[in-house]
């Protein structure tokens, strides 16, 4: 966890929809999402399609056979 989020920082963070940074700037950190906003498309790492749930008014994207989602 502690080196994913030295990268993020490093990167700037992750601009998605209205983050900048304090000098006005995007993020870079976004280009380094895996499933984030790539609902129906291939999971990078097995091609099976990502799939978007809806949790407490937000969305969750995941890949069914490399991140199983689970409610508990």
């Amino acid at each position: 966890m502690k080196s994913l989020l030295t990268a993020a920082i490093a990167a700037g963070g992750s601009t998605i929809h209205s983050y900048r940074k304090e000098d006005g700037t995007p993020g870079g950190y976004q280009k380094h999402h895996a499933v984030y906003g790539r609902e129906g498309r291939p999971c990078l790492r097995c091609g099976l399609p990502v799939q978007r749930v809806e949790a407490n008014d937000r969305s969750l994207y995941f890949c069914t056979f490399c991140q199983p989602f689970r409610t508990p």
